[in-house]
């Protein structure tokens, strides 16, 4: 995977919720795959990830999406914005 240069707002951080796919949260940030796999998803490689949103890959892994998304959205915070942004995550 090429390393990603785009850089995301609070609102498009915001915007990730359980749809996504877990395609497009990997290309979003690499970095985001540490955090599926310290949360128990350690087959994010597999051609299954590919096609389950974030949501449906938690369910069949006994995660809490909601979560998920929250470390998911306090990395991305963290990494793309001012630190105190991360902070204010809801």
């Amino acid at each position: 995977m090429e390393e990603n240069t785009k850089t995301y707002t609070a609102e498009e951080i915001d915007a990730i919720d359980g749809s996504l796919p877990i395609y497009q949260l990997l290309e979003m940030d690499p970095g985001n795959a540490a955090i599926l796999m310290a949360s128990g998803m350690a087959c994010i490689t597999c051609p299954a990830a590919y096609m389950e949103s974030i949501e449906e890959a938690c369910v069949v892994h006994g995660m809490d999406p909601e979560q998920v998304l929250d470390d998911v959205k306090y990395y991305m915070k963290k990494k793309y914005l001012e630190e105190d942004a991360a902070d204010e995550i809801d």
